[in-house]
């Protein structure tokens, strides 16, 4: 029964496509501008889950923000004040982030590197080897 549903499922897809193809241009661009709308929402998602799964891992399980309880000036605070204030605690994470990951390739980078060169003592030279016999060629 699964077969047979799948079967009719992509038979009803085959038609509405040959439908599509054989339609007015006005109707494949409208087609075209709705597939590439829903494929451009679906990778947007995929990279929000990505960096949701792949952030936190690299800048630390845990960070802490710490509130700025300093006031304005005349007793309270604009959106602009605490938009501002967001920024630079923001701008001073990614700083931190950028600081520490510039620091760990740096240390990579800079590590030393040690290579060791020996001869082999058993490689035959010209000296060394056997002749070799003639070939004769036919």
């Amino acid at each position: 029964m699964t077969n047979e549903w799948f079967r009719n499922f992509v038979n009803r897809v085959r038609q509405h496509v040959r439908r599509i193809q054989y339609s007015d241009d006005r109707t494949k661009r409208r087609w075209l501008a709705g597939i590439t709308a829903v494929v451009m929402v679906m990778v947007v998602v995929l990279w929000v889950v990505y960096l949701n799964i792949a952030v936190p891992a690299i800048v630390g399980s845990e960070v802490v923000v710490q509130a700025d309880t300093q006031k304005s000036d005349n007793g309270d605070d604009s959106l602009l004040t605490t938009f501002t204030r967001g920024v630079s605690v923001l701008v001073n994470q990614v700083g931190q982030a950028f600081s520490n990951m510039w620091q760990a390739i740096a240390g990579v980078v800079t590590s030393v590197k040690e290579l060791s060169f020996e001869g082999a003592s058993d490689v035959p030279t010209v000296e060394t080897s056997e002749p070799l016999p003639p070939t004769p060629l036919p």
